[in-house]
């Protein structure tokens, strides 16, 4: 899996005249993606292994990661906002600093445990974390970038929170200090340092991951989004909100809440629909068994599969590693279909309470279908 490093000395890839657009990566390529992919493979040797240590070892199918057509689609978005958001800061040249707002704003949206999260930080590896300039076109330039700066919305869903999780967040990744030793700092509130943290390091993109117990229809959330706005219209920076389809629909109920952002679906994330890429998904966790007989796929056992999940890859991993450590458990070494209805009942009770938009893709009630799936 290709990686950037998370310090890296400033390689100008362009001649742009703005060194913060000149400093970045190249546009993702879908050869970059598919470096990103990994396929953790069970060998013979491993699936001789103690019961135990198969079992602790099952979690690797997590580390699964396939690429995606779509996935090249958000990746170019990221990267646009990223660049977006310094087209008008350009610490070379203080005139083009009035060029105006261009930074922009959008959602990513899409049901619980496809993989938003996982995809989102996957691009981010593409970028450095932290850009160092020392000069740029024969001029001494000492400046630190953070292309994108990811955090989580914290678990109370407040304003200060969130502030001072990213003001840690830039203090972790620059490595300084960047309060103590300063007397104006001492003078800053918390928004105020962010600000000034958010201008001081450049930060192109502010990655916003809405975790699946917040939503943005309550008060809290609506300091967020103005606070996010605040922020955005203060420093020039590009926003992208990772968030449920619930989430993303409850942002229009109100135009005055939906910020700068286009449109809820421009970048929505959708399951698997069976075809080849749900072929090729169930084909590579096939060859991850770590049972001794590993079971022959068939087109009842893929039917049975896709009818339980609808495609959520979370539905699919934890009914994959339930069935296979139940089995080993018990000191079997072979599962069958009944085993694997009951992993994928239990998989899909265990996130029900997350699931509440699934029915606006997949029609099917789901309560029905906790009580079998009719082959």
């Amino acid at each position: 899996m290709s990686k950037m490093k998370k310090w890296q000395i400033a390689k100008y890839q362009t001649n742009s005249g703005n060194p913060l657009i000149d400093a970045l990566p190249l546009l993702i390529t879908g050869d970059q993606l598919m470096e990103m992919e990994y396929t953790p493979e069970v060998t013979e040797e491993e699936r001789n292994l103690a019961a135990e240590e198969r079992i602790q070892r099952l979690q690797r199918t997590r580390e699964m990661f396939l690429v995606r057509p779509e996935m090249k689609r958000v990746g170019t978005k990221l990267d646009m906002l990223i660049r977006q958001a310094y087209l008008g800061r350009n610490p070379m040249n203080e005139e083009q600093a009035d060029l105006g707002e261009t930074a922009q704003s959008f959602l990513f949206s899409g049901v619980y445990g496809i993989g938003k999260r996982t995809l989102i930080r996957h691009l981010c590896d593409l970028y450095p974390e932290v850009i160092c300039h020392q000069c740029y076109q024969g001029k001494i330039f000492h400046a630190l970038q953070i292309p994108i700066l990811r955090v989580c919305i914290p678990m109370d869903g407040g304003v200060a929170a969130l502030c001072q999780k990213m003001v840690d967040q830039m203090v972790q990744m620059t490595g300084t200090d960047t309060v103590e030793g300063r007397g104006s700092a001492r003078k800053e509130n918390g928004y105020d340092t962010l600000i000034r943290l958010i201008q001081e390091y450049h930060v192109g993109c502010v990655i916003v991951e809405q975790m699946d117990f917040t939503d943005f229809s309550g008060k809290d959330q609506e300091k967020i989004l103005r606070f996010l706005q605040g922020m955005q219209r203060e420093t020039n920076v590009s926003i992208l909100i990772v968030c449920s389809e619930s989430s993303a629909d409850s942002l229009f109920v109100n135009s005055e809440r939906s910020m700068a952002f286009t449109s809820a679906n421009d970048l929505k994330y959708l399951p698997y629909e069976q075809g080849e890429e749900w072929d090729r998904f169930v084909d590579t966790l096939w060859g991850m068994q770590w049972v001794k007989n590993p079971v022959e796929k068939t087109v009842e056992m893929m039917e049975t599969l896709y009818q339980w999940s609808r495609g959520i890859t979370e539905v699919v991993i934890r009914a994959w590693i339930a069935v296979q450590e139940e089995t080993l458990s018990h000191e079997r070494e072979r599962w069958d279909i009944h085993d694997m209805n009951r992993a994928c009942r239990e998989a899909l009770r265990n996130i029900q309470p997350y699931l509440s938009e699934i029915d606006a893709i997949h029609p099917q009630d789901l309560e029905s279908a906790l009580d079998g799936v009719h082959l």
